[in-house]
Parts: C-alpha cells; structure tokens; sequence
C-alpha cells in the first residue's frame, strides 16, 4: 500500500506543533507563578511602607544630632524594589508574546490538520463533498463525488451539516456534467424525507454551476439529499460541495456526506478471458466494457 507523502508530512508538522505548544505552555506556567510571587512581594513592600511610623526619639548625645536610619528601613530600602519591578515588567511582556505566539501555533495546527484531513480523502469520494468547494474548475476532477458507474440510472448524495437552520435554500455545485439532479429533500429528526423540490435541473447545459434549489416555508432539518438522474447525460456527474442557507441568512456547508455509490469504491481484478470486472467494496459486481473501464 503506498503512502501519500502529504499525509506523512502533515502528520509530522502536526506532532511538532504540538510539542511545542506543550513547551511553551510550561513556560507560561512558571514564568505565570512569578509573576505571582513578584507581584505578592512587591505588595508586601508597598504595605510595609504604609505603615504608622514610630515617634523618633531625641538622638543619643553621641551622635552629633545627625539622624540615622536602619538598612532594614523601607524608605531606606525603597531602590531595592526596581529590580522586581522591572523583572515583572519583563515577564508581562514575554507572557503576552507567548499568548500570541500559542494563538498563532493553535491557527497553523488547525490548517495542517484540515490539510491532513483533505489528503486522506479518497479520490471521487463522498468526503470531496464536504466543506466549501474546492474544485475550482469544469470537468473530471478527483476533488469532486462522483458515482461508482457511469450513466447507471437515479444516484444520491446526503448531506448533514453543522446546525438545524429553517431552511430558505439549498445550493448544489456541480462541477461535471450538471444538469442531471432531479429530486431535493429534506430530512427530519425521525428521518423522514421531506420533498423541497423535484423537476428539470436548470443547470442543464453549465460547464460548472452552483445550483440553487429554493424551499418552502417551514421547513427545519440539518440533512438534506441530493437524487441525480445519471442515465441523462453521458459520463461520470461529478458534485463537489453542498449548502443550506437559513432564512436569517445563515450558511452552512456540510459537514459529512453519504452516497449511493461511489467511485472511489471501486476495484478491478483480471478476468480469466483477460478483460477486467469490476468489484464494489459493499460486495456488488459489474461487468464493463474496456473502452468503458479506461474512459477515467
């Protein structure tokens, strides 16, 4: 089985961001427990200056009248009190570069992971269809769903996202072969598949279209599904991402996606007269001609 080299990376640069995350948060620790201890020390200085001073007493005959003080005085002692401070000061500054530092290293962890989570999908797997498109142009593209067989009759693609919206629209991009949808739904907690629209797909003819499909009036769901009439047009129909928008406005793109079938599925063996077959992996099986099976 080969690797995919992103993966391998991705995984690597993930594992040393975490490691170094978990260096500096052990030193925000500590340098965190002194600045509590500067800060505890430094208030106890500043209370001790505060004080009632004791009556001064007339000076012994012996010292001139000149006054002295003890080493042990506040006052006498206040320069001693620079350093903390000045430490404090500085361990203030490096916490707050850390905090933004850890807030950087948190932002690149979560792309390296998205980045890792899009290399381990399967080419013209379901999971091309989740998240906001990434399949930029027309045609074939290992970024898109596509079905398990060419021009084999109705497919469908379920979408659930993030969050229940009341529903306004449903916008399918289709990037291969639009055109071919020809039943929309909605489905309910219990599972119930509520018709939102059924028809001619008005991106008949489009290179690449985002699809809207409006819904009517009070209808709440977190899945949606996508029937497609693949026998329409000649090759793979290829869909790349789906959404929901909310009668508030809100957008959502899917967040885990199911099919009929798909080609990321399937296998090929050699058959004994030297042709191929062709092996799902849920066990299904179809002989096709070669011109057919290299078409991709």
């Amino acid at each position: 089985m080969k690797t995919n080299p992103i993966v391998v990376f991705t995984a690597a640069a993930g594992a040393l961001l975490l490691l170094l995350v978990i260096v500096l948060f052990a030193q925000q620790s500590a340098q965190n427990d002194e600045i509590v201890s500067l800060r505890a020390a430094l208030q106890a200085t500043q209370n001790s200056r505060t004080l009632p001073a004791k009556p001064a007493e007339d000076p012994p005959s012996w010292a001139g009248g000149t006054s002295t003080r003890s080493s042990l005085d506040p006052v006498a002692s206040a320069d001693s009190s620079d350093h903390p401070q000045d430490r404090l000061a500085d361990l203030e500054r490096v916490v707050d570069k850390h905090a933004d530092l850890l807030e950087d290293l948190f932002a690149e962890r979560t792309r390296i992971a998205e980045e890792r989570r899009k290399a381990m999908r399967r080419s013209w797997g379901p999971e091309q269809a989740v998240g906001a498109p990434d399949t930029l142009t027309a045609g074939d593209q290992a970024t898109a769903w596509a079905p398990a067989v060419a021009d084999g009759g109705i497919e469908w693609l379920e979408a659930e996202f993030e969050s229940a919206a009341d529903l306004a629209k449903i916008v399918v991009r289709q990037t291969n072969n639009p055109g071919g949808i020809t039943k929309v739904t909605a489905i309910t907690d219990s599972g119930a598949e509520v018709p939102v629209w059924t028809g001619i797909d008005p991106s008949a003819g489009q290179a690449l279209a985002d699809t809207p499909f409006a819904v009517p009036g009070g209808i709440n769901a977190r899945r949606v599904k996508v029937y497609i009439d693949t026998s329409k047009k000649p090759g793979w129909e290829e869909i790349d991402a789906m959404q929901i928008v909310g009668r508030n406005g809100t957008a959502q793109w899917a967040k885990s996606v199911n099919a009929s079938s798909t080609y990321a599925s399937r296998t090929w063996t050699t058959t004994t007269g030297g042709g191929l077959h062709l092996q799902t992996l849920d066990g299904g099986a179809a002989g096709l001609e070669i011109l057919q099976q290299f078409n991709r």
